[in-house]
């Protein structure tokens, strides 16, 4: 079982940045429906942590099976214990962010901002695309984006430096492996 965790780990991480820019928009001034950077951000982030619970799920469903048979994935008690305190902090930190997100006073600031925005009858001009989406829009896709590629080529950079070390222990292995038939060679012509 090679480390399942890393990919969670990477997505809490990017949930957790995403999460922060939302509690910086939440103490921001304006958290109104007609705030479409904190909508999006909330939407977001809803997501991302549907997203996450998946992922949890299905490495709990992986802890399980390799309990049921740890010799054959050659893993310990200690390293599947690890796992299981992962799976556990984790939980712990998307309930804190879903908490957050659903607790009393996050839901009556954007509430009352909402009100306000309907009484006040605030209008704003946006830069738009001719399909009338907000350029914010664009720049906080991009920067989404940007942050999802980053952490998938760290990752796979990450797996492949875990590979060519394997492959530099198995030419290691060979050399040796050459060097003992060589001496044996020259022993039987000598």
């Amino acid at each position: 079982m090679l480390h399942p965790n890393s990919e969670v780990e990477s997505n809490v991480a990017n949930t957790t940045r995403l999460y922060q820019h939302w509690h910086d928009l939440l103490r921001g001034p304006d958290t109104s429906a007609g705030s479409d950077s904190f909508r999006r951000e909330s939407e977001g982030l809803r997501e991302a942590l549907l997203d996450i619970d998946a992922d949890l799920e299905a490495l709990q469903e992986t802890i399980a099976i390799v309990e049921g048979n740890p010799g054959k994935f050659r893993l310990d008690v200690r390293e599947i214990g690890e796992r299981k305190a992962f799976l556990q902090r984790t939980k712990a930190t998307v309930q804190d962010m879903r908490s957050a997100m659903t607790n009393p006073t996050s839901t009556k600031r954007y509430e009352k901002d909402a009100r306000d925005d309907l009484f006040n009858a605030k209008k704003t001009v946006r830069a738009t695309d001719p399909y009338g989406r907000p350029q914010e829009d664009y720049q906080m896709s991009n920067q989404r984006y940007i942050e999802r590629e980053a952490a998938q080529q760290q990752e796979l950079m990450e797996r492949q430096d875990h590979q060519l070390d394997g492959v530099m222990s198995t030419v290691g292995n060979l050399k040796e492996i050459a060097t003992v038939m060589g001496r044996e060679m020259d022993d039987q012509t000598a």
